[in-house]
């Protein structure tokens, strides 16, 4: 598992983004590989084949991540422009949002039902339960860090 861990990390290495964003994204990234090699208990084999069909996921993950942030970004200046704007405009614009965000969750549950020929029943409600709690503590640690301290 180790070595499996080790060999991850070092080929994470020449991808490595610049900025400190990108630098804590590809460490959380490093972070995630490594504990989910080791709650789903997965051997050589089984961990490369995983990893490269969730390469190729998030990937398209990533498209579609983009693309929402692009169509909202457009609402919103839409929203802050001179010009008159019609409701229909708007409704057509949120539903291509909500239209996005439902592919987003289908190609999420496409990907997750996709590994049973990778992987055991038990290892996907791992890594279904996995992704959650990580997602979880990510966002309970940056909430944290953003509360002001109290100075006692």
């Amino acid at each position: 598992t180790a070595l499996i861990a080790f060999v991850f990390v070092i080929s994470i290495f020449p991808q490595k983004k610049f900025g400190r964003d990108g630098e804590m994204r590809e460490r959380m990234a490093q972070l995630e590989k490594i504990k989910l090699i080791e709650v789903m208990n997965m051997d050589e084999e089984t961990t490369l084949r995983f990893f490269s069909r969730r390469a190729e996921f998030m990937k398209q993950h990533d498209e579609l991540r983009d693309n929402i942030d692009g169509k909202i970004d457009q609402l919103e200046a839409t929203l802050k422009s001179t010009r008159m704007v019609t409701d229909s405009e708007l409704e057509s614009m949120i539903n291509e949002i909500l239209e996005l965000h439902m592919a987003f969750e289908n190609k999420r549950a496409e990907f997750v039902r996709s590994l049973d020929d990778i992987l055991s029943t038990d290892q996907i409600a791992r890594y279904v339960v996995f992704e959650k709690r990580f997602k979880d503590e990510l966002r309970r640690l940056l909430l944290h860090d953003r509360k002001p301290r109290k100075k006692e």
